[in-house]
């Protein structure tokens, strides 16, 4: 269930509103037109974090049980589709998860600024904070994400680099 969670946070990022020139404006509106169209998750690296170590580090090849596809389009919304099947908890119960995630998304920079039209893992949580920064080379985007909470076992952070390739 933990790997629901995290792909959403690959793209949550809340910022404070600040103000830019109108070339900042103009290079900003090309970042995020380079984005616009559909792009397919390849893999992505998790690392976790409780109360400072590192508990655990997960790398998954996405296959045709594992899918996720963003979709930004040029109004400055997306949406993320994502399919899980797993039956390594029982032969008799396997899982299956489908979803479809909307909200509006910009660029400032390197940073990604999603918000998602819904509230979802710790985004109503008073000390929760998600950042992103992305890398575009062409038809390839790497995003990388941060999220850092306190839960009853203390101070969490997990860290997400995902690697998509343009589909459209």
């Amino acid at each position: 269930m933990r790997k629901l969670v995290l792909l959403p946070c690959l793209f949550l990022l809340f910022v404070a509103a600040t103000s830019c020139s109108d070339d900042n404006d103009d290079q900003e509106m090309m970042e995020t037109a380079a984005l616009v169209g559909k792009w397919n998750e390849v893999n992505h690296r998790a690392v976790y974090f409780d109360n400072g170590e590192k508990e655990e580090e997960e790398y998954t090849e996405n296959d045709e049980n594992y899918i996720t596809t963003i979709t930004f389009k040029s109004d400055g919304t997306f949406s993320v589709y994502t399919y899980r099947y797993d039956n390594s908890s029982t032969l008799n119960n396997p899982e299956y998860i489908e979803k479809t995630e909307t909200g509006t998304y910009s660029t400032e920079g390197d940073k990604l600024i999603i918000t998602y039209d819904e509230k979802y893992h710790h985004e109503d949580d008073d000390d929760s904070t998600v950042s992103s920064t992305y890398v575009l080379n062409g038809d390839k985007l790497m995003v990388k994400t941060t999220t850092e909470y306190t839960d009853f076992t203390g101070p969490q952070k997990t860290i997400v680099t995902s690697n998509l390739e343009r589909v459209q």
